[in-house]
Order: structure tokens, then C-alpha cells, then sequence
């Protein structure tokens, strides 16, 4: 009855306006209410720098936790149920999060979380207890089907919000291409159309810098106008940029600064 009344409660929030933070940190008050858990986490795969990030996480500032070598990174690993009494007992808990925050985790349950048949992250629980005393008990298959039940909840909500930002990015790539496409008629000369191409692909894309480079091949150099009008001219032999211009390869780096042809000042 309890898990009943929290999924109703949680979809009538969802129904309304509520931003998901509020929804999230509200679905996971919930769930350790029902389970009768001392915490609660909700952690989003970072598939790129290989962790685990809480996006929501009980009583605690932000976890970020390795996906080889924790238990939240075994279970979305593996896409399957985690239900430990003892965590210190377990070669898969990372006992650094405990050393980090003072707290002591004894039992844990810890579930997938997913999209469409894809994994996104892990739902967990930690330390049940009973309604009378603080005493440590195992997690029962229940509490599985239960946790499940609102890990389901939290993938839905993710899914619908990751939908209606993909639906706000698409109208700004719209109206930043029209824009685009109308520049050529505006008379334009060929700074001035730099400058607004640049503003308009900020938008787009979105990012927080845009540069047009133009090749000089007299001067072996490279200009490009700041949004300010300022002109600056760099040679085509060093950075990313002057890199790109002789090869004609692409370079998308999520860390340039890692690069052997990054130069702070032109790259920067």
C-alpha cells in the first residue's frame, strides 16, 4: 500500500510543471521512506570519463564513483539486482565514498536504471532498517521489486525531460539555420557576415565560443574577426585551428588541452 500510494503521488507531481530535480529528489524521499533506508542515491552514466555521477543523492553533496570497481558501476555494468547485507564484505563497494564522508554503509540494494532497453545509470538504497529500531537488516526480494518499481519512475521522468530538451535544441538549430540561410540576402560583406555566423552557431550548437577562421595562403596565416571586431592573425603552422587548415581533418576533443597542437592563445 505504500509503494501504491508513492507511484501515485509521484505521478500526479509528474503530471504537473514540477522541474525534475524537485521530482527526483521527491521520488527518492519516497522510495526511502518505503524501504525503509537511512539513503538513497540516483547516479547517471558518464560514459565518457567512465564514472557514475549522482544526480540526486540523500544526505550527501555530490558522488562521483569509477564504473570499474563500486557497486553502482557492477550493476550498470551488468544490468542486474545488487543486493548486499554487508557491504564491507563485498570486493565490489568502494569504501572511499564512505572515508570521504564519515558515513558507514552496511546492506545496500542497487538497481539498473534504464531508457529504452539502454542502461543510463543505477538506483540504490542503503542500510535498511526497521520501523522501530536502527538495527541493520538485509534488503528482501520485495524491496527489489519495490526499488525497481522507482527506478522505473526515475528513467521515465529522465526520458521525458531528455525529450523536451532534445525538442528545444531541434527549434534552436531550426531557427539558427533560417537565420543562417538569410544572411546571404542581407548585403552583407564578408566580415560582417563572419561575425553573425558565428553568433548564430553559438545558438545552434550550443557552445560557448565560436571562431571562423579564413586562410590567407600569401601570409601562410590564418584571420578571424572577434565578435568585437577585432582582427586577429595567426599563422596556419601552429594550434588546432592551423592544424586543421593544412590537414583538412576534423578534431573534436572533449579536453583540447590534452592536444599535441592545442596553443592556449589561438585554441583558447
Amino acid at each position: 500500500k505504500l509503494l501504491d500510494r508513492a507511484i501515485v503521488d509521484i505521478c500526479q507531481l509528474a503530471s504537473t510543471d514540477v522541474e525534475l530535480g524537485p521530482l527526483l529528489q521527491r521520488l527518492l524521499e519516497e522510495a526511502r521512506h518505503v524501504l525503509c533506508a537511512e539513503r538513497c542515491s540516483l547516479f547517471l552514466l558518464d560514459d565518457t570519463n567512465q564514472n557514475l555521477r549522482s544526480i540526486v543523492a540523500d544526505g550527501c553533496e555530490e558522488l562521483v564513483v569509477p564504473v570499474n570497481g563500486s557497486v553502482v558501476g557492477d550493476v550498470t555494468l551488468s544490468g542486474n539486482t545488487c543486493n548486499i547485507e554487508d557491504a564491507y564484505e563485498d570486493h565490489r563497494f568502494n569504501k572511499s565514498v564512505d572515508d570521504g564522508t564519515g558515513y558507514t554503509t552496511r546492506s545496500i540494494l542497487c538497481v539498473p536504471m534504464s531508457i529504452r532497453g539502454r542502461i543510463i545509470g543505477a538506483f540504490q538504497v542503503i542500510n535498511k532498517t526497521s520501523h522501530d529500531e536502527l538495527d541493520c537488516q538485509k534488503f528482501t526480494i520485495r524491496d527489489e521489486s519495490t526499488l525497481s518499481a522507482f527506478s522505473y519512475q526515475a528513467a521515465t521522468a529522465i526520458s521525458l525531460t531528455i525529450q523536451d530538451q532534445e525538442q528545444q535544441r531541434q527549434q534552436a538549430t531550426l531557427l539558427a539555420l533560417d537565420r543562417i540561410a538569410h544572411l546571404a540576402d542581407e548585403g552583407l560583406s564578408v566580415p560582417e557576415l563572419c561575425i553573425a555566423l558565428q553568433r548564430s552557431i553559438v545558438t545552434m550548437l550550443p557552445c560557448m565560443v565560436c571562431r571562423i577562421w579564413l586562410l590567407d595562403p600569401p601570409n601562410a596565416q590564418l584571420t578571424c574577426l572577434s565578435p568585437n571586431g577585432r582582427e586577429l592573425r595567426v599563422s596556419m603552422s601552429i594550434g588546432v585551428v592551423g592544424f586543421v587548415a593544412c590537414t583538412g581533418k576534423t578534431v573534436n576533443a572533449n579536453d583540447a588541452r590534452i592536444l599535441d597542437q592545442f596553443v592556449a592563445l589561438v585554441d583558447g
